[in-house]
């Protein structure tokens, strides 16, 4: 994980992630702004039992938590990429740990 984490490259990518994904949350987030802070929150927070992470071979850092089914992606810049809730309903998974070990593997 690179030591700072920043939010998304400019504020049409954290505006475009924000309508995609903030209905996934309870509570939802809102505005962008509260999204983007709770991305970072979790790509910072210490790791613990339920949290799963693995580096990419480009670099970017997957963290997942099991227990809030919480997933992100960051650059290995510090640049926050994406941040929602899988459902294995859409990834077409048998769970959201097996959905992100197969992005690891990307």
């Amino acid at each position: 994980m690179p030591t700072v984490v920043g939010g998304f490259i400019d504020a049409e990518e954290k505006e475009n992630h924000f309508l995609d994904h903030w209905h996934e949350f309870n509570p939802k987030f809102a505005p962008a702004d509260a999204y983007e802070a709770a991305a970072i929150q979790f790509l910072t927070k210490t790791r613990t039992t339920t949290i799963f992470e693995c580096v990419r071979r480009n670099g970017d850092t997957i963290r997942f938590d099991q227990t809030s089914d919480e997933f992100a992606i960051c650059s290995h810049e510090g640049i926050l990429k994406t941040y929602y809730k899988p459902t294995p309903l859409w990834h077409q998974r048998g769970s959201n740990l097996l959905y992100f070990w197969e992005q690891c593997a990307r």
